[in-house]
């Protein structure tokens, strides 16, 4: 009997000893929920720090009815405001209420402009809620005269410098104006041929016109004569024109010196940012005295400055290209240079260069000497092309 009490005694000890683990001697394995607390341990339930499972009480975390600023929609929030639900746009805080909206142009924040650009012909397109639109047209500069190629002994003149193209400017209350607009932007004016054996120089041809639709036509600039035993005349710089009614003009190609004297440097306009005028070519005198091209009238001021196309050299340099502004800006550009005449028979006299973008007129070609079919004058500078630009207020 006591053998047996003795097992019995000693199997009660190893159970309690189990059942008395301390957690510190767990080195791994999962303990079942129910050993850590009391009541029903799932999804919805937390442990307690008196290891209880418990339901969280109502009201825990954030409100469901507070006034949030969600993406999307939430179905579980009774007072968000949805951003999806808003318009596209800028989007408005109001001072005091917090609520957000979509501003609106022209009452929130100043109305955006949409800029439209024309290098070429084309058709603008009023904008959605265009309330107005300005125009800004320049027409097309006109191309210089070729120089004259005469006998020793004789005036030999060079060529007329082209005229300008127009250049003018008007804001229109978009109610008027069609839901499209037809564009013409001028091509400039080619200059004089050169000329081979005795004649008289040819006149370059004038500048194209610009138009933004019925509205507004600006004419070209006129051609520069060709170089004579007198004095070839220069091309008249183009008028804006709105309803018939003339605006300024732009700048005036030099007219060739009296006498087969040396070339005329264009005038530079008053009026900043118009196109400006080529010079003309170098003439020969009776003495056979050959000269220089003229210089073309510069661009300056408060806005970019743009060089004139330089002079022709004697004997016979090319005149130089008038420089023109950035691409896509509606300023005129600087007008060309005027050709270097040649008194040598049968030499090539100098080339008059082109007006530089927009709208500038090309310079007069030098005149040369020869006899028969021999001697070559300078050819004239071509006028640059026009430019169209329209501003749309939102």
């Amino acid at each position: 009997m006591p053998t047996n009490f003795g097992a019995i005694s000693s199997t009660t000890s190893m159970q309690t000893a189990a059942e008395s683990t301390s957690a510190s001697n767990l080195a791994s394995g999962t303990v079942a929920t129910a050993r850590l607390g009391s009541g029903v341990a799932d999804g919805t339930t937390f442990l307690r720090g008196d290891q209880t499972w418990d339901v969280p009480a109502a009201g825990g975390g954030a409100p469901t009815d507070a006034t949030y600023i969600t993406q999307t929609a939430n179905g579980s929030l009774s007072a968000e405001q949805a951003l999806s639900s808003l318009a596209t746009g800028l989007v408005k805080n109001t001072t005091g209420t917090g609520v957000l909206s979509i501003a609106a142009a022209g009452t929130d924040y100043a109305s955006p402009c949409v800029v439209d650009v024309f290098t070429g012909n084309g058709t603008w397109t009023k904008p959605t809620g265009c309330k107005a639109a300005t125009a800004l047209v320049t027409s097309a500069g006109a191309g210089g005269g070729s120089g004259r190629v005469g006998v020793a002994g004789g005036v030999r003149g060079g060529g007329g410098g082209g005229g300008a193209g127009g250049m003018h400017v008007h804001t229109f209350d978009a109610s008027y104006l069609g839901a499209t607009e037809s564009v013409v932007v001028g091509a400039g004016g080619a200059g004089g041929t050169a000329i081979t054996g005795t004649a008289n120089g040819v006149a370059g041809a004038a500048g194209g016109v610009s138009s933004f639709g019925s509205w507004l036509s600006v004419p070209g600039g006129t051609q520069g004569a060709g170089g004579t035993t007198g004095t070839a005349a220069g091309g008249i710089g183009g008028r804006g024109g709105l309803f018939g009614i003339s605006a300024a003009s732009s700048g005036n190609g030099a007219a060739s010196g009296a006498s087969g004297a040396a070339g005329v440097a264009s005038v530079v306009n008053v009026g900043v940012s118009l196109p400006r005028g080529g010079a003309s070519g170098g003439g020969v005198t009776t003495g056979n005295a050959a000269s220089a091209g003229g210089l073309g009238a510069s661009q300056s001021g408060t806005y970019p400055t743009l060089a004139g196309g330089t002079a022709g050299t004697n004997p016979g340099g090319n005149g130089g290209a008038g420089t023109g502004t950035t691409a896509g800006r509606a300023f005129g550009g600087a007008g060309g240079g005027g050709g270097g005449s040649r008194s040598v028979a049968g030499s090539t006299a100098g080339t008059g260069g082109a007006g530089g973008i927009y709208g500038a007129g090309g310079g007069g070609g030098g005149a040369s000497t020869g006899t028969g079919a021999n001697g070559v004058s300078g050819a004239g500078g071509a006028g640059a092309n026009g430019i169209v630009v329209v501003i749309s207020f939102l």
